[in-house]
């Protein structure tokens, strides 16, 4: 009984020295600024702790927003670079159609053909060295590529599809030694087959007959003959020409309108 009477007691105490704790406080917050000095301190004293307290939140907010106008500007880089291969793909044909149209009667008018559907690929690998000169696009089957499609760039054609597999291809690059296509001068419509002589090596116009007017500077378009590649397309610019008496031929050298160091997207057509 008495432990009970002297924890009443005790809980009765600490109730009154509680009111009178809370009398005295609210006395001395109406009559002195003693309790706004006091919350100005702990105020001060907590505020590096909010502030530390919230690094971590406004660090992550910080790196989202970063992130976030990273991927805006990686978008908008990706769809303005494809919109431009598309437009550069659209005027290549341009000199050709030119050089056409001023051949032909001026009522002649020939309407120029586009692709429907292009595609754009980005190379995963080059393996072109020496003599062989492929690379490796991450476009296949799956986007409906084909072994023999055709392969351009902004600057021209670039070579064609050789192999497949579900989402890669294998270009043949117009430099390799099994290559070749035919071509034309876009200056005169002499007609040759342009092969390729290895990496390092310019590519080479043959079954060119002497007696032909060719210059060095002539712009080689691809002929449309054979049915891979379509006509009009640059393909190269001829750089050298050798005669030799001992043939009834010329030794013609040219060099192509791609370089393939600087290959990155292409198109399919």
């Amino acid at each position: 009984m008495k432990k009970n009477f002297n924890n009443k007691f005790f809980t009765k105490f600490k109730f009154i020295i509680i009111i009178i704790f809370s009398v005295t406080l609210i006395t001395l917050d109406k009559t002195s600024n003693l309790t706004k000095i006091i919350k100005n301190y702990l105020e001060n004293f907590i505020k590096p702790i909010y502030f530390i307290v919230n690094i971590p939140n406004k660090t992550y907010i910080n790196i989202y927003k970063i992130i976030e106008c990273y991927q805006k500007a990686k978008t908008k880089h990706e769809i303005c670079n494809k919109n431009y291969l598309v437009q550069k793909y659209e005027t290549l044909l341009l000199n050709y159609y030119k050089t056409e149209n001023y051949q032909l009667r001026k009522l002649l008018k020939l309407p120029i053909k586009k692709q429907k559907n292009i595609i754009i690929a980005q190379i995963l690998s080059n393996n072109s060295h020496s003599n062989k000169c492929q690379i490796i696009i991450n476009k296949g089957e799956q986007e409906n590529i084909y072994i023999g499609q055709p392969v351009i760039n902004t600057q021209g054609i670039v070579g064609q599809i050789i192999s497949t597999t579900k989402n890669t291809s294998r270009v043949l690059l117009l430099h390799d030694i099994s290559h070749a296509i035919p071509v034309k001068i876009l200056r005169n419509n002499t007609h040759g087959i342009l092969v390729g002589k290895g990496l390092s090596q310019n590519l080479e116009l043959k079954h060119i007959p002497e007696y032909h007017d060719i210059k060095i500077g002539d712009i080689l378009i691809s002929s449309g003959l054979g049915g891979c590649f379509p006509k009009g397309y640059p393909v190269a610019i001829i750089t050298k020409i050798v005669k030799n008496f001992k043939y009834p031929y010329t030794i013609i050298q040219a060099k192509s309108v791609i370089h393939i160091q600087d290959l990155n997207y292409l198109i399919l057509i």
